[in-house]
């Protein structure tokens, strides 16, 4: 006490590191005392430099609930603090504002330093649509989807960055568009749900003979539409031999379900001919003798048999001397039953 302190820094009693600046520095303390005896003391302080914090550049956020990281700080290991910012650099919009947050770091010599940065949170005015959920049936070609505002991407399974969707599966796909930069990137989502396409089955196409009357088709689910070479009424199924004529001809069954999905089966439809009925004979008969006639039918008849027998009864189908022969009308009929037909092609 009493004495006189030099050196940088040295203003009175009082050493001021900030105006030393860093450095060793030599401080002398020098003391007279009542005798007058003068003594001169030497001490080294050393001044460590503070560290150069930097809490990055001012930024801007979104006013939406997504939990935004602080970034462009240095150096790393320090803590934030301000109003809504956690000590790790977290923050959460909640309402349009501007805040000032601080990054405070200490390093290993114990000194410390800190900077600011600003944040202003802003309301989205624009924020992005994904449109309405929607629907398409399996393998029905390219869903083109179409989000709100313009030059966004879309993600999610079936479709790539620019909305081309394709329903090559069946189930229930949630898909997310995205269109912003930054902090400032919203996001919408929309399912769209691929149906299958409804199972069909041809039950019942007959051949038909080419007089027959016209016979109803009949395919499930009920509730389509027949079309093809016969068909006169689409709804029924009814099939007009009289109209195709004799042939194979392709039909079609379409059907259309709840979903608007379609699918179709196909099946022939066959008119056969009608028989040729024939038979030969010898050129006399007599009468009460029974008389051979020898069939030459174009399919075999419906009964047993090869032959008929018929006997001439009257003398009046004699040779008389002015008719050298007599003729006597015969028929044969051929009948055969109809056969149920398998569909051709189904799909």
């Amino acid at each position: 006490m009493g004495g006189t302190w030099t050196g940088n820094g040295i203003s009175g009693d009082d050493f001021d590191p900030l105006t030393a600046g860093a450095g060793a520095h030599v401080l002398s303390y020098t003391y007279a005392d009542p005798n007058g005896c003068i003594t001169t003391a030497t001490r080294t302080i050393t001044v460590n430099p503070l560290p150069v914090v930097s809490a990055g550049n001012d930024t801007t956020f979104c006013d939406q609930p997504v939990v935004q990281t602080l970034a462009g700080y240095s150096p790393s290991g320090g803590t934030w603090s301000g109003t809504g910012v956690t000590p790790d650099g977290t923050f959460t919009p909640n309402g349009p504002d501007m805040l000032v947050f601080t990054y405070s770091f200490t390093d290993a010599n114990n000194c410390s330093a800190s900077d600011q940065m600003t944040v202003t949170v802003i309301t989205i005015t624009d924020p992005a649509t994904a449109g309405n959920d929607t629907a398409a049936c399996i393998n029905s070609g390219v869903l083109q989807l179409s989000g709100a505002p313009s030059g966004g991407t879309w993600s999610g399974s079936h479709v790539d960055a620019a909305g081309a969707f394709d329903p090559a599966v069946v189930g229930t796909y949630t898909l997310t568009y995205s269109v912003g930069n930054g902090s400032c990137v919203t996001q919408d989502q929309v399912d769209v749900t691929v149906d299958p396409l409804p199972v069909i089955a041809i039950t019942s196409v007959v051949a038909i003979c080419a007089d027959g009357a016209p016979e109803d088709f009949a395919a499930t689910p009920v509730g389509g539409s027949w079309s093809g070479t016969g068909i006169t009424d689409a709804a029924a199924g009814t099939f007009d031999p009289a109209v195709s004529g004799e042939g194979v001809f392709p039909v079609t069954y379409a059907f259309t379900d709840a979903n608007g999905c379609s699918n179709s089966a196909s099946a022939n439809a066959t008119v056969d001919p009608l028989p040729t009925a024939a038979f030969s004979n010898d050129p006399t008969a007599c009468s009460g003798l029974s008389f051979p006639f020898r069939m030459r039918a174009s399919e075999p008849p419906a009964g047993p048999g090869p032959s008929v027998m018929a006997t001439v009864r009257s003398s009046n189908h004699l040779p008389t001397s002015s008719t050298r022969r007599a003729r006597t009308p015969l028929h044969w009929w051929h009948t055969r039953p109809q056969v149920a037909r398998t569909p051709s092609a189904m799909r």
